[in-house]
């Protein structure tokens, strides 16, 4: 097994590019060599060349001489000047070269060359050599006897009749030297040339390996990887690729894969949301599918409410359990962090022995945890727990991911817990209905019966006590309607509608809303505004909205409606100059069945609130001494009523 710094794919890269370059300086070093030899050939034919060359020359002087020998003292001393410093020079060149070769150094002198060359001569090449060089002394030596003594008069005749009848022997031995060098010249050229194709062969390979080698080990996973994001990017995903060696392809195809299986698991996991998933579902789904992304043994699911937390749902190993003790303090510990924090929260349990949900974590075999809150759109704050029973188990890497998906995994839950509390509450709204029709018919019943005894002449204590009966059975029909209709789903019959002009004639139609002295004014502006509503809902909210801020009005008051665009909505503001409303009252008006008027139902604001909402709107209070009380209605605007 390679060490793992051997089996990066930085360092196998670096060795190819670095066996490419020593191969690259391995053929240059060879060039060099090669024309070294190359030259040490060449000096070696030029100087056996010259060697022939010299000797031809010298026996066709030689031969000169004999045929046009002096016949008196000028001539001969003419030919002392010309033919014998010939002679001389065609001996010490013969000399220079018979001494290069015996010693292996050529002169630039004599190659032509800009450097000495010191062939590497062979054993047959150096026993020629040996034999011209013997053959030549004795050659040169018997010459110079016959030149004589005596430089300034030498015996040039006897000398050219010695080179004439001597030199063929001298000829022989330097033909055959000529021969050897030729020989060992194409030898070694032969040789050249075999090494080169050798080599060449050699080089081609080794590229050709590394080549391919770099196509399967980076060309292809590149390539294949490449596909894959592809495919993940025209909506493939969850799309894996095979995972070969160990390098850092190799890790980059793990970390897509990672990446896919990620990708895949929040898609799913807003696929189920968006489908309607209930909160079941939904852990189940983290339960089975999230530990291919992160370690994950236990998710559960708790909603903090009055300083309280409920575990609502929890799964253990993919299954569901049932805790035993499912409420916990939420104002301090773990939950109290989650909840004030704006992303995920890691706790390592089993320090703090003061906090009850981190004891009761650890008790259930966990020793890590992730808090990620949940706020955005849920109709309480809640917290998903992540937990795995390895100790230190969530890294940097998985804290980083569900920061990232904190948002989306907190909307995701939001929604699945906003569907869970309208299913919930469409639930109490049909059984709210199915109590008011049953209660309904015996109160019928009942007025019905104290109709008939309000004819009969009755005591002035039983007359009282039958028309507070009477009353009482008229206002718990009236709350009976009310709940019925906060109850039920609003279907909503919407058209272009003036505002203006719906607030005016709503006003000029129910007089009855003022008490005696009160008056209400419209101020909606000169500019017209164009809204869709269901004219009747509408119509329901300007009179509540009316009746209560003239109930509340000092007599002699002006009770205000003003109009006014806000943006794209239109603003519908109605306020009345009575004693501002108790801040510890202006928190629950909403509430239902919350009042403060005697007999009042508490369901009127509710059912504005329920109104506005599906129109798309919003609802808003405020209240002080110096300005009143104002309740601000904002619906979307059209601008023309086309």
């Amino acid at each position: 097994m390679l060490p793992k710094a051997f089996q990066s794919l930085r360092f196998r890269i670096t060795a190819a590019v670095l066996a490419l370059a020593l191969l690259m300086l391995g053929a240059a070093l060879h060039s060099v060599e090669v024309s070294r030899e190359q030259r040490a050939l060449a000096a070696l034919l030029h100087t056996s060349g010259q060697l022939q060359l010299t000797l031809q020359t010298q026996e066709k002087q030689s031969m000169n001489y004999r045929e046009n020998a002096p016949r008196d003292y000028p001539t001969y001393f003419r030919d002392v000047k010309l033919y014998f410093e010939d002679l001389r020079a065609h001996i010490a060149t013969f000399d220079m070269f018979t001494d290069a070769f015996m010693s292996g150094e050529f002169s630039p002198a004599m190659t032509g060359m800009p450097e000495t060359i010191h062939p590497d001569l062979g054993t047959a090449t150096m026993a020629v050599v040996a034999q011209v060089e013997t053959t030549w002394a004795d050659y040169r030596e018997r010459l110079m006897e016959r030149l004589g003594p005596d430089p300034e008069e030498p015996r040039l005749e006897w000398a050219a009749e010695f080179i004439a009848a001597n030199s063929s022997e001298l000829e022989a031995a330097v033909d055959e030297l000529a021969t050897v060098v030729r020989q060992e010249a194409k030898s070694r050229a032969d040789r050249i040339s075999t090494v080169n194709s050798v080599l060449l062969v050699f080089y081609v390979l080794v590229s050709v390996l590394i080549l391919l080698w770099f196509f399967r080990r980076v060309i292809s996973p590149l390539s294949t990887t490449a596909s894959a994001f592809e495919r993940v990017s025209r909506g493939d995903f969850g799309h894996q690729i095979p995972v070969r060696g160990n390098d850092e392809i190799a890790s980059l195809t793990a970390s897509f894969n990672h990446l896919s299986r990620r990708i895949n698991g929040l898609v799913e996991l807003t696929t189920r949301i968006q489908r309607g998933s209930n909160l079941d579902e939904t852990l189940r789904f983290i339960a089975e599918d999230f530990p291919g992304l992160i370690p994950l043994d236990w998710v559960g699911m708790l909603f903090a409410e009055d300083g309280r937390a409920r575990l609502e749902r929890a799964y253990s190993d993919g299954r569901p359990v049932a805790p035993a003790n499912g409420h916990f303090p939420a104002d301090r510990g773990l939950l109290r962090e989650a909840l004030d924090a704006s992303d995920a929260v890691h706790a390592r349990l089993g320090a703090d022995a003061g906090d009850p949900f981190a004891v009761w974590l650890t008790g259930q075999g966990v020793r890590d945890a992730i808090l990620l809150p949940v706020r955005e759109e849920s109709p309480l704050p809640g917290i998903l727990v992540i937990a795995t029973r390895s100790e230190d188990c969530y890294t940097a890497e998985h804290l980083e991911l569900m920061r990232n998906i904190g948002l989306l995994v907190s909307l995701s839950f939001a929604r699945s817990v906003q569907l869970a509390e309208r299913t919930r509450l469409a639930a109490i709204g049909e059984f709210t209905a199915s109590i008011v029709h049953e209660l309904r018919t015996p109160l019928a019943t009942i007025a019905l019966a104290m109709d008939y005894l309000q004819q009969a002449h009755l005591p002035g204590p039983a007359a009282r006590r039958l028309r507070l009966a009477s009353g009482e059975a008229d206002r718990m029909e009236r709350l009976l309607a009310d709940v019925l209709q906060y109850s039920r789903p609003l279907a909503l019959n919407t058209t272009i509608l003036d505002a203006d002009a719906l607030v005016r004639k709503t006003l000029a139609d129910h007089p009855e809303l003022c008490a005696p002295g009160q008056r209400i004014c419209v101020d909606s502006g000169a500019r017209p505004l164009h809204l869709r509503a269901d004219a009747d809902r509408l119509t329901q909210v300007i009179l509540n909205l009316s009746r209560n801020a003239a109930e509340a009005a000092p007599p002699g008051a002006v009770i205000t409606w003003r109009l006014e665009p806000d943006g794209e909505t239109i603003g519908f503001h109605v306020t009345n100059p009575g004693d501002p409303i108790p801040e510890h009252h202006l928190q629950r008006l909403f509430d239902p069945f919350f009042t403060t008027k005697a007999g009042g139902t508490g369901l009127g604001l509710g059912i504005v609130g329920c109104i506005v909402e599906a129109h798309g709107g919003t609802l808003e209070d405020a209240s002080s001494a110096d300005d009143g009380t104002t309740f601000s209605c904002f619906l979307p605007q059209r601008n023309t009523p086309g």
